[in-house]
């Protein structure tokens, strides 16, 4: 199922982002301000994640799952959640953009 392939990819990818962050502004105090508002942002993310999680009663790709996607309310509520993802993404771009150029 696509849907919960995007999922673990985007929940697992930014939970790993986050804790990333968290130990780059350790290395780079300097910067360690935007580095961690990155982390925040990933972290959003995660959560946003776990909530589609919530909303299709799991990570499983099983009927249930099927069943849950063919509901417009879920889809609905799903797009809401993708779009939350997409601005904290956006968000945290504009961090490590911020961070970058703290450092060159």
């Amino acid at each position: 199922m696509c849907q919960t392939d995007a999922m673990t990819m985007v929940g697992e990818g930014r939970a790993y982002a986050a804790a990333f962050m968290e130990q780059a502004a350790v290395a780079f105090p300097e910067v360690a301000t935007a580095l961690q508002e990155a982390a925040k942002c990933f972290r959003t993310e995660y959560k946003l994640v776990m909530d589609m999680c919530h909303k299709l009663e799991g990570f499983s790709m099983s009927e249930k799952q099927a069943r849950n996607l063919a509901k417009p309310e879920i889809r609905h509520c799903l797009v809401d959640l993708i779009n939350k993802c997409a601005a904290a993404d956006h968000m945290a771009a504009q961090h490590l953009q911020e961070a970058l150029n703290g450092l060159l």
